[in-house]
Order: C-alpha cells, then structure tokens, then sequence
C-alpha cells in the first residue's frame, strides 16, 4: 500500500500565492500542471493557512457537477444543501460565501462538460467577484485546457489573471528532502528511477527500491501500470503515434529509426501536430538522452511489459548502468554541480 508523502518543497509558490491573497482585493489565479505533482495539497494547505473553501469539479454533466459542488458547500460551510439550476446560481452563491478564497480543483473537466460555465464566471467576475467576491484559484491537471481559457484574446478569462503558476516536478533538490535519513546515493538511485513527481515517490518509502519498483511498475497489480497511458489520453486527442515512439524507446533503440518515422514522425506532421523527435535526425544523442531521463524509464515500463523478456532486460541494464555513473557523485560534488538539481 502506498504510504503519503509529507507536505515538502513548494515553499516559493507556497510563499508567492500567499502574498497575492493575503492583499485586500480578490484576485484570479490559475494553477496548473500534470497529475501527481502535488496541486491539490499545495491548495489544500493554502485554504487552511487562508480560511480558503476547496471545491472538486466532478467528470459528470453540468447538472450533476453543481449538485456535488452543492453537498461541498454544505459540508464544508455547515449549511443546507442549496440546488443550484444554474451556474449563475452557483457563481452568485460563492459571491456570498464568506471565505478568503475558493479553490475550483479539476477545472478542466467543467471546460470539457459545458464551456459555457467559464463564460458565466467571465461575466460574474468582471461585475461583481472582482470587488465583493473571494479570490478564486482556477486549477486543473490538463495543461493544454487549462492555457486555452486565457490563451487568445477571445479566451473567456484573458488579462483576468492576477498569477499564473505551472507546478513542474521536482529537481533532485526537492525529491531528496522525501528521503531525510537516506544515504546521498541511495536517494540519486530513488530520484534516477521514480523522478520529479512526488506521487510516486509515495511506493517508494519505507521500502528497498527493487521492491519500490516491483510494487509500483512489474506487478499484477501494479498502481502505475496504466500511468502513462493516462498521461498520454488526459493531454492529447491522439495519443497512437507517442505511443509508437514510446515502444521504440522501451526497446531500447537509441535514434529515431525509419520505423518511427514511418510509424509516427511523418503521419503527424502532415496532419499537422509536431511530435518530440521531428526533425531529430541529425540529433544521434537525443533519443540515447531521452531514453536514460528518469521520467522516461517510468513512463517506457509498460511498453516494455508489453513486448518482451530482451526489452526487460535492456530496461534492467539501463537502470543499472545509470546507478554506476551515478554512484561516482558524493555529497560534495553534489554541492559544487547545480545542474544535478
């Protein structure tokens, strides 16, 4: 079973989102990133430090999402259960809520339901939220959703934004304070395996790290087996051709082969979508780099359990090979090389 992760590393946003709230006038934020790079505890903590209000967009239709943002406020204020036909029903009560801030989580999923609703905030906002209103933090895990309301100057929320933050995964720097009483080496080894993202760094306490990795990426029953499938249908229409170049890596190819081109490169750039390796012919090193990033080892797991034992163990070797460089790295070269942060 996975055990939490404790609250560690988004001290600057942590610091920069409190100034913007802490002001007198509500302000517009938007928040976003990835899954499992923590959003949703970094609000968290902000509501409680700010007498904040937290609110989950459920994946329904628009009647149901408001009946479940109507039992929250129920639960969260101590107050009936009020029916909200309307957005604008539902924006004018947040109006009078009398709280700092409101957090809308999994925004995008409202964007997706009825783009409408956005255009209601627009208009709630510019008359009334922006003067009497608690600030509202917009966030969501769906980056490219998330940059569309604000992107043109037709968006419904353009130069609405008081701050705009992009959560990214931790840097070495971060994911070693998970790990307090590790040995420098054996957290390069967690870092080198599980990456920035402090989600799966939670299979990976109080554990070794072959058992870290059997239970979270080899297992039947594995929690990260469909992980990056996930990732890959939350932020594209059609994840097929980065699934191909996934496959290819998994293999343990180390350039863009005409197979890849064929198979991926050329179908997307005549539909009109770049893929991460167009025009990466004269680029040898880059899909070798690519293919020995942490993320990358995470992410190819499952195309390697889907082919065969030779790519498993290519994978193994990889990891293996990583570790021994890695291991020539002591606590005082860590400190003299920023780049490994």
């Amino acid at each position: 079973m996975a055990i939490f992760v404790r609250f560690v590393n988004r001290q600057v946003e942590l610091q920069e989102l409190r100034k913007i709230f802490r002001s007198s006038k509500p302000s517009l934020v938007r928040v976003y990133g990835r899954r499992r790079l923590g959003k949703t505890e970094l609000l968290r903590k902000l509501c409680r430090e700010e007498r904040g209000l937290y609110l989950l967009f459920d994946e329904a239709d628009p009647p149901q999402q408001r009946e479940s943002l109507s039992r929250q406020l129920a639960t969260e204020t101590g107050s009936l259960v009020i029916p909200y036909p309307s957005w604008d029903a539902f924006f004018d009560h947040v109006r009078e809520i009398d709280r700092k801030l409101v957090v809308f989580d999994e925004f995008q999923r409202v964007l997706a339901s009825d783009p409408q609703a956005v255009s209601r905030l627009q208009h709630h906002w510019d008359s009334t939220m922006r003067e009497t209103g608690p600030s509202i933090v917009l966030c969501g895990s769906s980056v490219g959703m998330m940059q569309r309301v604000t992107a043109k100057r037709t968006a419904p929320l353009f130069g609405r934004l008081a701050a705009d933050l992009r959560l990214r995964p931790f840097g070495y720097s971060g994911v070693r304070l998970l790990y307090p009483k590790m040995a420098e080496e054996d957290r390069i080894r967690r870092y080198a395996v599980f990456g920035g993202t402090p989600y799966y760094h939670d299979f990976s306490m109080d554990r070794s790290l072959e058992e870290a990795v059997g239970g979270a990426f080899l297992s039947a029953t594995a929690p990260l087996i469909e992980e990056p499938q996930n990732l890959l249908r939350l932020e594209l229409q059609s994840p097929t051709r980065y699934n191909s170049i996934l496959f290819e890596i998994g293999q343990g190819n180390a350039v863009v082969s005409d197979r890849i081109s064929r198979r991926s490169a050329t179908n997307s750039i005549s539909s009109g979508w770049k893929t991460p390796f167009a025009g990466s012919r004269n680029k040898p090193g880059m899909c070798s780099t690519i293919r020995s990033s942490p993320s990358t080892i995470a992410l190819s797991l499952k195309t390697v359990l889907s082919s065969n034992s030779a790519g498993l163990l290519k994978c193994g070797n990889e990891l293996r090979s990583n570790w021994t460089s890695l291991r020539v790295f002591s606590s005082n070269e860590l400190r003299e090389k920023p780049w490994l942060c």
